[in-house]
């Protein structure tokens, strides 16, 4: 299950940062728009490792 979770949180990440440089390189979205959705995807992953945190501290 913790595995799960950090593969999770891993490949969100990957996934977030990739749509973020992809729609910025296609020019759909200035360069705020695609750091604002690659920092959302950074914060998933560390809420998501938090948890994880949590989970294994209790």
């Amino acid at each position: 299950m913790i595995v799960l979770y950090i593969l999770v949180a891993l490949i969100g990440g990957v996934i977030g940062f990739g749509v973020g440089i992809i729609l910025a390189a296609a020019g759909r979205f200035d360069d705020a728009d695609a750091m604002a959705i690659t920092m959302d995807a950074h914060r998933d992953r560390a809420e998501m490792l938090n948890e994880l945190s949590r989970e294994m501290n209790q």
